[in-house]
């Protein structure tokens, strides 16, 4: 079982990139309210609340590893898995 509907979100609904990323993180998604980035682990290492409909992270001081990112909007939360 699922928190949310898989529905809620389409591929279409978001973008995230360049994934891998380098120092810099685009997020493009209608109605963009707030973002997080955890490591695997849960530790919560970027959090921001946006308004609008992108926003650039930047990442460059973080290590290479595995994150997850955290987009929620009107539509609901989606998470994606970022590389650095």
């Amino acid at each position: 079982l699922l928190g949310i509907s898989e529905n809620a979100f389409e591929a279409t609904d978001y973008q995230v990139y360049p994934n891998p990323v380098i120092d810099q993180l685009t997020i493009i998604a209608k109605d963009l309210h707030h973002i997080s980035l955890t490591t695997l682990t849960g530790t919560k290492v970027y959090e921001c609340i946006v308004k609008g409909d992108s926003t650039i992270i930047n990442l460059e001081c973080l290590p290479q590893r595995l994150y997850l990112l955290s987009i929620l909007t009107d539509n609901g939360i989606r998470t994606v898995k970022v590389v650095k």
